[in-house]
């Protein structure tokens, strides 16, 4: 059976990232992140899963270390960094 893209499913890992982030908060490894780092994992975890799950159909259960590095090399340059939205969010401007 060939797996299709589903919003739902999509949200279902969206809010799960979510929950995990908020537990992530409470760690001792998120106190060591610098203030605008920490301002920026939540956006960088929902986009890694986004990513991982619209052009891989993977869940996190499912990830590999092939896969993950595809998401951090090639789709978070081309589909995120690539775009003004990296740009604008959380981030003070250099101009």
């Amino acid at each position: 059976m060939e797996q299709k893209y589903s919003e739902v499913e999509a949200e279902k890992h969206f809010e799960n990232n979510r929950l995990w982030f908020r537990r992530f908060q409470t760690t001792r490894s998120f106190r060591k992140l610098t203030k605008p780092e920490r301002a920026a994992a939540g956006y960088i975890t929902q986009a890694f899963i986004g990513l991982a799950y619209k052009y891989q159909l993977r869940s996190p259960r499912r990830y590999s270390a092939k896969s993950v590095k595809e998401v951090v090399l090639d789709l978070f340059p081309e589909k995120i960094a690539a775009t003004n939205v990296f740009f604008y969010v959380g981030y003070p401007s250099h101009a």
